[in-house]
Parts: structure tokens; C-alpha cells; sequence
């Protein structure tokens, strides 16, 4: 610490490397505050072929932003890995995929294959989008009916049985206005409802407060439309699962119905 201090009173910008493995860890952002982070290449290389690590990889450089830090992710090699990179916010990128190292900094400062890799990287993305509003589709819409149907005073089981049919639903619930869960859980007849026995202790919601779920926000924010949330692990379950939500007005008062469907891991 003593050293980084030396450097960094003489101007220096302080860079910790291959972050993420071995002895560089948080604590070590926490201790040293640098300006920049280079995550080790490992991670550039698990994050291409695990979908799971893929999905932490923008949390991650999230984190070291708001610990105040610059995120670099090094040993990018490919173009799927570059896209990878700018899909998790990274600020910089380094690896053969770019350039191979130079003895002199290049005369030109944009290199052309950045605006191929966003203007993929749009496309794919818009891609991802259509494909997963297609894919959601029966489950708006029979979700949508059964909130139209609960608001006009229908039980929320009979409502819900169009949705609870779906492949992949493994619950629904409704949340009060104080985004507590009222009764229990409505469960489909189906495998995909079968709770792991370690989290069965935890699969009674009933007066549960979930007021700081971004679904239940999401649906306050916008009631009568039907919100979707990213893919997040459940407590009730333990499964990856994302969450349909609207709000709608009953007899009983504001009501947010919640529905979770599993994701693949």
C-alpha cells in the first residue's frame, strides 16, 4: 500500500492485474482504490462458454465501478468474447482479437472493428429481444387474462389455471399494496412445480413482504401493464426463474399478481 501511494503521489495511474484470481480479490480493490481493473482472462474465457458466468460478468464490473474503478477485461481473443465484453459494460478491451502488441502506439485512435462489433452487437441484441417476446407470448397473455379476469372478481386459482398449464410456470402470487404476499402460493400441477426438499422451509410466501422486488416496482410504476424482470435466483425454490408481474385494482384493494417462469441455467 505504502508503494501504490509513492506511485500515485508522483502522477501514476494505479492498474491492479489479473483480478479475479489467486490473491487479487475485493479486499484488494477495497484496500487500494485503483484506477483500473484488468480482469484476468479466465474470466473472458469461462464467461464464452458458461451462460451462468456470462450473466455475473456485468454485475461484476458493475461492482468495481462503483467501487470507483475503470474495468479492463484482458486476453480477448475472439469476436463472440468482444461482444461478450461490451455486453457487460466493460471499459476496456485488450487481446490479439484487436491487435497484436506494437512497438509504437497506432497513428489512428478509433480501430474500425469497434463499429462492426456495436453495430452487431444492436442487431443481436434487437435479435435476443424479438425472440424472447415470441418465446414469452402465451405467457402475457394467458397472464394478462387472468389479471383482467381476477379484477372483475374472479378467484385468482380459476383465473390463473389458462397460465398455470404453461411449460416452465412454477408459481403465481398476489402482493397488497405494501408488497406483502396474500395467502399462499398457486402452484401448477406439473414437475416444474416440484420444490428442491433443502428449500421447502422457504416455499410458504404467505405474508412474506417482497417490496423491494424490482417486479413489484416495475408493476406499481405501471399498472395495468405486464412487467418482466431478469433472470434472478428465487428464494422460494432456489431455481432461476423470471418474474411476470402487473397491478390492478380489486374489491379487496390494489393487488400486484405475480407469476414465476424457470429459465434455463
Amino acid at each position: 500500500a505504502e508503494s501504490i501511494n509513492y506511485y500515485r503521489d508522483m502522477g501514476c495511474l494505479i492498474a491492479i492485474d489479473d483480478f479475479g484470481v489467486g490473491h487479487s480479490n475485493f479486499n484488494r480493490l477495497w484496500r487500494l482504490t485503483p484506477h483500473v481493473v484488468k480482469l484476468d482472462k479466465t474470466l473472458i474465457d469461462q464467461a464464452a462458454a458458461s451462460s451462468r458466468v456470462r450473466r455475473i460478468l456485468p454485475g461484476l464490473v458493475s461492482l468495481i465501478h462503483q467501487a470507483g474503478s475503470l474495468a479492463l477485461i484482458e486476453g480477448v481473443e475472439t469476436e463472440q468474447q468482444a461482444l461478450i465484453a461490451l455486453q457487460s459494460d466493460i471499459d476496456f478491451v485488450q487481446g490479439f482479437f484487436f491487435a497484436r502488441p506494437e512497438t509504437q502506439l497506432p497513428e489512428s485512435k478509433f480501430h474500425p472493428v469497434i463499429g462492426e462489433l456495436f453495430a452487431k452487437l444492436k442487431h443481436d441484441s434487437q435479435l435476443d429481444a424479438d425472440t424472447s417476446q415470441v418465446r414469452l407470448m402465451p405467457y402475457n397473455n394467458s397472464f394478462f387474462e387472468a389479471a383482467i379476469k381476477i379484477r372483475s372478481g374472479e378467484s385468482p386459482l380459476q383465473a390463473l389455471q389458462p397460465f398455470l398449464v404453461q411449460p416452465w410456470v412454477k408459481r403465481c402470487y398476489l402482493l397488497d399494496e405494501l408488497g406483502r404476499q396474500v395467502g399462499q402460493n398457486f402452484l401448477p400441477d406439473s414437475s416444474y412445480a416440484q420444490i428442491d426438499p433443502r428449500f421447502v422451509p422457504l416455499d410458504d410466501g404467505s405474508n412474506a413482504i417482497w417490496a423491494r422486488r424490482h417486479y413489484y416496482q416495475q408493476a406499481l410504476a405501471e399498472p395495468g401493464r405486464v412487467q418482466v424482470s431478469k433472470p434472478y435466483l428465487s428464494i422460494t425454490g432456489g431455481t432461476l426463474c423470471i418474474t411476470l408481474s402487473i397491478a390492478i385494482g380489486t374489491s379487496n384493494g390494489l393487488r400486484v399478481l405475480c407469476g414465476d417462469i424457470a429459465t434455463p441455467d
